[in-house]
């Protein structure tokens, strides 16, 4: 059985993936530390530093000063929430650390970065889109956003723009050897989802729309073929020393911004993703502890975790070109024993 996804999301000022995985463990922690402090404040208040049950204070604090002993393992819905239609857990509850914009929606530069893990399928991957900008629009408060960038999983821009050539079980053949390494989006499976960014760009949702890690044979393939034309063509030239004088030429002639950025290609992996929920000491305590034979016990839910999409975004002010939220959203599925 497959639940609905997990997500968590936090704010901060690194790099990913260090500053995706360092965010939303922070998150996940702090939401806990913010609901236990206001659990703590509201018991003080109606003790009034008097006496409860022939002790001061709570969980052996008194006045106000919280014990350093090991916090209390909190209750999943004190600081989670589920939605029983769509049977999707937040992790944490969005409403406890939800961080709108100061000033009117106008006044910034909304980027947004939808990365496609490669567990997501084809099928999938409308609702993922959506779900993943409404989130941003209910974290910022606004109706729409400036630019979405789309990174599909498995291309990188120092990889060359044929087509892999794949062996009979499905592995892809790399200097004559079968590999398992995934192979990278097919021109087909990338339209596809193109005609998705295209419709949120009809819907006034998206007010322009862009890749990451295109060469220069997928991106002419793309802009022959997309309705609306993509601006921007993000390339991380971490493995890689300069870029391709062809590929300049031909950005400059179909006025497509080529954007460098450092993301990790593979962003998020599923072992990150239980480490971050699980039991263990740092973990979020959401996931039941998962012994060496692949068994289960404890508390917490329990079945494999697949992570499927991550979206990141980042508000600027314009007129002072200042970085004034920044923050992710991750998104995985529980398949239940």
């Amino acid at each position: 059985m497959t639940g609905g996804p997990s997500i968590a999301r936090h704010s901060t000022q690194e790099k990913s993936n260090i500053e995706l995985t360092t965010s939303l463990k922070t998150n996940l922690l702090g939401a806990q530390d913010d609901v236990r402090a206001l659990q703590h404040k509201k018991c003080d208040g109606v003790s009034n530093g008097k006496e409860i049950n022939g002790s001061k204070g709570v969980n052996g604090s008194t006045n106000g000063v919280l014990s350093k002993s090991k916090p209390k393992k909190l209750r999943l819905d004190s600081w989670t929430k589920r939605d029983s239609t769509s049977d999707t857990w937040f992790i944490p509850d969005l409403s406890l650390a939800a961080q709108p914009l100061e000033e009117e929606p106008e006044s910034y530069n909304i980027t947004v970065k939808l990365f496609f893990l490669p567990s997501l399928t084809s099928k999938s991957r409308a609702t993922a889109t959506t779900d993943a900008l409404a989130l941003v629009q209910q974290e910022l408060k606004v109706s729409s956003v400036d630019l979405l960038i789309l990174s599909f999983p498995a291309i990188s821009f120092d990889d060359d723009d044929e087509e892999p050539v794949v062996d009979c079980y499905g592995l892809r053949v790399v200097n004559g050897a079968a590999s398992s390494a995934a192979i990278p989006e097919s021109m087909e499976r990338i339209i596809a989802a193109w005609r998705i960014l295209e419709s949120l760009v009809d819907q006034g949702l998206v007010k322009s729309i862009g890749v990451a890690e295109f060469g220069l044979l997928r991106l002419q393939e793309l802009m022959s073929q997309a309705r609306i034309k993509p601006v921007v063509n993000q390339i991380n030239l971490r493995d890689c020393c300069s870029v391709p004088k062809g590929l300049i030429k031909y950005t400059k002639s179909v006025g497509v911004t080529l954007l460098t950025h450092n993301d990790c290609t593979d962003i998020l992996p599923a072992g990150t993703m239980r480490e971050l929920l699980g039991p263990s000491e740092g973990g979020a305590g959401v996931l039941a502890a998962r012994n060496a034979d692949g068994s289960e016990e404890g508390e917490g839910l329990r079945g494999e975790i697949t992570p499927q999409w991550v979206v990141k975004y980042t508000a600027v002010v314009e007129n002072r070109g200042v970085v004034e939220n920044k923050g992710y959203f991750a998104s995985a599925d529980l398949h239940e024993p």
